[in-house]
């Protein structure tokens, strides 16, 4: 929906991308500087440690569902 509505910010298109790992979003992230929020689905609250993710200025980290609270990020559900 957000390709198709041509929508930016700032002037900046939007971009969506999906990985089929924790380890592949760590190493996306840690390459391409632009990323601003990442989404982590329940699936993989398992892997999540804090620590081995990049923390940096402007990311922020979402987690969807209960299991991230208190983990170390920016934001998470309660479902």
């Amino acid at each position: 929906m957000i390709q198709e509505s041509e929508a930016t910010i700032e002037g900046r298109a939007i971009k969506i991308e999906s990985c089929e790992s924790l380890d592949e979003a760590s190493k996306i992230v840690r390459q391409e500087k632009r990323i601003m929020f990442t989404i982590l689905l329940r699936s993989v609250s398992e892997q999540w440690k804090a620590n081995e993710f990049l923390n940096r200025d402007g990311l922020v980290v979402f987690g969807q569902g209960s299991s991230y609270l208190r983990r170390g990020l920016g934001m998470s559900s309660i479902i």
